[in-house]
């Protein structure tokens, strides 16, 4: 995955939290699993008036031969959100910024790659996320569905992000 832009800045947190808890969830929910391993280092900082800018790269180590590189940050000079995930016959591209944000990618495509390759479109719901989990919250309080999947996920993402922190002395 790689995602970022240039900002928002802050003093008191890092950009772990603005863009790295959605790529962290998005990998946890594709693997439905806790990573084995965790490996996060900074790969540039940006002192500026607003706040600190830091580029990060973790690393999560699954079950063998099942791992995620992560690529995220407020220093990117502009803003993208791609996630590729490759299965055992295809590789798949995710990017929020170009619709129709599903695609079939070619084998030699990475996301730092720019621009988006040409590649076959897939269908893919165009819902925003937030939009999504409020229904899905709205719907478990309607039905007093008691599911805490969601929650234990958010928790893991948080688990997995607090680890990098420490990994990289971001400030808490």
């Amino acid at each position: 995955a790689r995602a970022g832009n240039r900002g928002t800045f802050h003093h008191d947190y890092s950009s772990l939290w603005d863009w790295g808890a959605h790529d962290v969830a998005m990998t946890l929910a594709l693997t439905g699993e806790a990573p084995q391993r965790i490996a996060a280092r900074r790969l540039a900082h940006e002192d500026t008036p607003d706040g600190a800018g830091d580029l990060f790269e973790l690393e999560l180590t699954f079950a063998p031969g099942h791992r995620a590189t992560l690529t995220f940050g407020n220093i990117l000079p502009a803003r993208v959100r791609r996630f590729l995930v490759d299965t055992e016959s295809d590789r798949w591209l995710y990017d929020d910024w170009c619709p129709p944000r599903l695609f079939q990618a070619p084998a030699a495509y990475t996301v730092q790659d720019d621009p988006v390759p040409a590649c076959a479109p897939q269908p893919c719901a165009e819902t925003p996320p937030l939009t999504t989990a409020l229904t899905e919250f709205c719907a478990a309080i309607r039905t007093g569905r008691n599911d805490l999947h969601s929650v234990e996920l958010g928790l893991l993402v948080v688990e997995v992000l607090a680890e990098a922190e420490r990994q990289v002395g971001a400030p808490a």
